[in-house]
C-alpha cells in the first residue's frame, strides 16, 4: 500500500481523508484514484479489493485462523 494513502480514501470528494459524509463516492464532485489495489480505504467506509486481500491472506494463512485441535484432526491438509 502507498504510505501516503493510508488514512485517505481512493474514492471521495476531498479534505485530510478524501471523505465527506454529504458527498459520497459516486456522487457528483466526487473522483477517484488512479490505483485503488494502493490504496486501504475505498471510500471512507469500506476497504478495497487488496485491503479486504490482505487482511483474509493474514487470516487464512498466517495463523491467526486456527480451527479447534479436534477440527484439525478430521480436516488436516
Amino acid at each position: 500500500f502507498d504510505e501516503g494513502s493510508l488514512l485517505k480514501a481512493c474514492c471521495g470528494a476531498g479534505g485530510e481523508h478524501n471523505f465527506d459524509m454529504d458527498m459520497m463516492c459516486g456522487g457528483l464532485g466526487a473522483s477517484t484514484c488512479a490505483d485503488p489495489a494502493r490504496h486501504v480505504s475505498w471510500d471512507g467506509i469500506h476497504l478495497t479489493q487488496q485491503a479486504y486481500r490482505a487482511m483474509a491472506l493474514s487470516i487464512l494463512m498466517e495463523g491467526f485462523a486456527q480451527p479447534a485441535e479436534s477440527v484439525q484432526g478430521i480436516w488436516s491438509c
